[in-house]
């Protein structure tokens, strides 16, 4: 297995910042345009690999799900349907619910929100991650000031319920002015930098996340780290011209595929599209190739995947995801070996391997080596 250690960080920015052209495209760069009572306690919502999922009120943005105590934990964006992400009275909260199947769910306490006492997240909170290191979760997600600008946040929780979350003392991770490669507002503060995915990389961890280029082009940019708190600038680790229509990458996956491949799998408008790289932190030579998505014909494009599961020896993955047009949390398989094909699955009985694989398997892990139900290489069979 090729063993990949923690790099160079200043060759490879150096080497990251040198990989793009001018690409930039005023006239199609758009601003970044935004509620809640609260969502209410011990609702339980069934019959959801059907139907999908979404808290009674509202639609469901950017997730993250983790699977501790038996339980699956999902942390996502509570939004009000038809409403902008930016409107200030909305997505300034994360909301909170559990499963034993995936197939019922009940809501819980809202486990963090904005906190006006920092700047940076005193307007919304976006986009939770959440992964288990050395028996304390981890919370990575994006903060917002009005202005508005986009930092990465960390909170720790060592509760079994996962309910009550600390934010790091170092917050933010990835700063508030950003650094030089990043675009900037007219404050000079980090315009776009959202949406953490974090996975082991060796003897390191590695972060990717959604941004924007100095010249306006799009770009997921890259943070490296030994201890989940303090975080290392590697530049843009996938870079994009601008091209009419637009190109932002959301919401980027990043998975080990093979022992010496890896997948990075962003949500862009509409669909999903995936690149493999031999280097997880240097995608720019990678082939951009399309994932096609199957729901019985409705029309809707699948965004935001997780993986929750994986059977190697078939190449296939469980993976929760949502919808772009209803907001909803489904669930599917994944073919990585063959077509790239990701196909919605609408019945329990479809979904019962997958819970006794993940049973199996997550269950005797210990928790220093439990990244997360969705997102890393020891799950895999």
């Amino acid at each position: 297995m090729k063993h990949i250690s923690y790099p160079d960080v200043v060759r490879l920015r150096e080497e990251n910042l040198g990989r793009y052209e001018d690409g930039r495209s005023e006239e199609i760069l758009a601003i970044v345009q935004g509620h809640p009572a609260h969502i209410e306690e011990a609702s339980t919502i069934t019959d959801c690999v059907r139907r999908g999922y979404a808290p009674p009120g509202y639609a469901l943005a950017d997730f993250t799900i983790i699977r501790t105590g038996g339980r699956f934990h999902l942390f996502h964006i509570p939004r009000v349907p038809g409403n902008i992400s930016i409107h200030p009275s909305n997505e300034h909260w994360f909301g909170h619910a559990t499963s034993h199947d995936l197939d019922t769910w009940v809501t819980g306490h809202p486990p963090l929100a904005t906190e006006p006492a920092n700047y940076f997240e005193s307007a919304h909170i976006w986009a939770p991650f959440v992964m288990e290191h050395q028996g304390v979760f981890h919370m990575f997600y994006t903060g917002l000031s009005g202005e508005p600008s986009q930092v990465l946040c960390l909170a720790t929780s060592t509760d079994p319920d996962l309910n009550v979350w600390h934010r790091h003392v170092g917050n933010p991770i990835l700063p508030l002015e950003g650094f030089s490669w990043h675009r900037k507002n007219e404050r000079g503060h980090l315009r776009q930098g959202r949406d953490p995915h974090v996975t082991r990389v060796g003897d390191h961890f590695l972060m990717a996340y959604t941004t924007m280029h100095a010249d306006g082009c799009p770009a997921v940019g890259g943070l490296v780290s030994h201890d989940l708190k303090q975080w290392q600038d590697i530049g843009p680790i996938l870079y994009r011209p601008m091209r009419a229509g637009g190109w932002m990458p959301e919401s980027v996956l990043v998975q080990q595929l093979t022992c010496d491949r890896w997948v990075l799998i962003p949500s862009v408008g509409p669909g999903l599209e995936y690149y493999i790289s031999d280097n997880p932190h240097s995608w720019h030579d990678a082939e951009c190739l399309p994932i096609e998505y199957s729901d019985t014909g409705s029309g809707e494009e699948a965004i935001g995947p997780e993986v929750l599961c994986r059977n190697d020896e078939k190449g296939e993955w469980l993976v929760a995801f949502f919808q772009k047009g209803d907001n909803r949390l489904y669930l599917g398989i994944l073919d990585v070996r063959g077509a790239w094909r990701l196909e919605r699955i609408q019945s329990p009985s479809r979904l019962a391997p997958w819970l006794a694989l993940i049973e199996e398997e997550v269950d005797g892990l210990h928790p220093t080596d439990q990244q997360g139900v969705r997102n890393n290489p020891p799950l895999t069979h």
